[in-house]
């Protein structure tokens, strides 16, 4: 199954940003063990843009835009919905008929997951 992952960006660190999406990837394999996980690179950086070229945020959105034509699956993260470029994302994904699941689902069914095989039953306080 080939992923995209929705995240916000801005004022964020690349290592932020990384971070909290190989935390996202780690817990989508877990939960969907029986699938091979493939994750479609959506993170884009100066480093992307053509040489000699000056680009600005719309040309990242769009690279983005491109990417996710690939996926089965986008999952938005956390604070998607405050994020203009992924408030796009998803309109875009779900115009075009992607399957669509805010992270915050995964990660309960982890959680549901992680409290079930230690035999406990998973509640949220």
């Amino acid at each position: 199954m080939k992923v995209f992952i929705s995240q916000p960006m801005k004022d964020r660190t690349f290592d932020e940003i990384e971070i909290e999406r190989n935390v996202m990837i780690h817990v989508i394999g877990c939960v969907y063990p029986d699938e091979e996980i493939e994750v479609i690179d959506s993170l884009f950086s100066d480093e992307d843009v053509p040489e000699g070229e000056t680009v600005g945020a719309l040309w990242f959105l769009g690279e983005s835009i491109k990417a996710m034509d690939k996926a089965d699956l986008v999952v938005m993260a956390v604070n998607w919905q405050h994020a203009r470029g992924c408030q796009i994302e998803h309109e875009i994904a779900v115009d075009y008929d992607k399957r669509v699941i805010p992270y915050w689902t995964i990660e309960r069914k982890y959680l549901e997951q992680q409290a079930k095989e230690k035999g406990k039953e998973y509640e949220i306080s």
